[in-house]
């Protein structure tokens, strides 16, 4: 093989490991981060529901309201970052949710009913479009509004659940 084909190919195989492990890190996107991104959820959540908690741990968010506890983490799938959430639900509003869920659905978020498996049922999300975090704990600005829009709008979709299968527990 000519040495310029030979280094042409090396040269692609480094670019390639370059933009696949290393240049996702290294992007042309200014990564000034938010400090008030979470002071913006809790004012947004704090005005819907009693009692928001946002705890923060290793990689992850955990929210609690009156009425249930919310895990969000950012997921890398394929190269990819994307907005992960999930809520606990009890058997009927499993049951309630999985009647409605195509209207769960939205251009934004894919929903997962999870049924218990050792453990609790779960509605989980992923938020379609990637994002450029690959923490939520470290959030880039370009991320924060589509985040804590995605954010509100899950835990009020499976508030709202709650919330009918509470006032309908006896049709239920």
């Amino acid at each position: 093989m000519p040495l310029t084909r030979r280094f042409c190919k090396e040269y692609d195989e480094i670019k390639s490991f370059y933009d696949t492990y290393l240049g996702r890190k290294s992007r042309d996107v200014k990564q000034n981060f938010t400090t008030n991104w979470k002071e913006n959820l809790d004012g947004i959540l704090t005005l819907k529901f009693k009692n928001v908690r946002i705890f923060e741990n290793d990689g992850s968010l955990n929210i609690r309201t009156a009425s249930n506890n919310y895990d969000i983490f950012i997921w890398n799938n394929s190269k990819k970052n994307h907005l992960r959430l999930s809520g606990i639900v009890s058997s009927k509003e499993f049951d309630y949710a999985s009647s409605i869920e195509q209207s769960l659905n939205n251009n934004d978020m894919e929903f997962d009913l999870r049924p218990a498996n050792k453990g609790y049922n779960s509605i989980w999300a992923t938020l379609r479009n990637p994002i450029y975090s690959d923490n939520i704990n470290f959030l880039a600005n370009e991320d924060a509004d589509t985040v804590v829009s995605s954010i509100a709008t899950f835990i009020s979709q499976i508030e709202d659940i709650k919330e009918y299968c509470y006032q309908n527990r006896n049709i239920l």
